[in-house]
């Protein structure tokens, strides 16, 4: 995460969103990601990991973050995140909660946790049952 606040690195959601990078590598501590071209083709089609595995790393560090430091919004923000990405809309909530009462104002968690509801509610199969 983003200088230790909990933040998630603005590049990673930019090389996540960006199909012309693709995720080679990833544990709990670093991410490697490969230009996605003719050139590197041989390497993308053996190491190519898809890049989902981004949230898992950054559900991890966020979970060390707050492990450390359990009043940090911005850790629970993009630990909700990082289940959004998952698809673990239950989780992803939870932590939009969190990050809310730890700042009442943090704009950011007030758009994701109504995002997350709204979808809730068009597709009640996404809520726990």
């Amino acid at each position: 995460t983003y200088f230790d606040s909990g933040r998630i690195f603005p590049l990673i959601e930019e090389l996540y969103f960006n199909p012309g990078w693709q995720l080679i590598y990833a544990d709990e501590v670093a991410l490697l990601f490969l230009r996605n071209s003719s050139e590197n083709q041989a390497l993308l089609d053996r190491f190519n990991i898809g890049k989902k595995e981004i949230f898992r790393t950054v559900a991890a560090e966020s979970q060390r973050r707050l492990m450390m430091n359990p009043r940090l919004p911005q850790a629970y923000l993009s630990l909700g995140k990082a289940y959004l990405h998952l698809d673990d809309y239950q989780l992803a909530e939870k932590n939009f909660v969190k990050a809310l009462e730890l700042r009442p104002n943090l704009m950011m968690g007030k758009q994701l946790l109504k995002m997350i509801r709204n979808l809730k509610d068009q597709h009640p199969h996404l809520a726990p049952g």
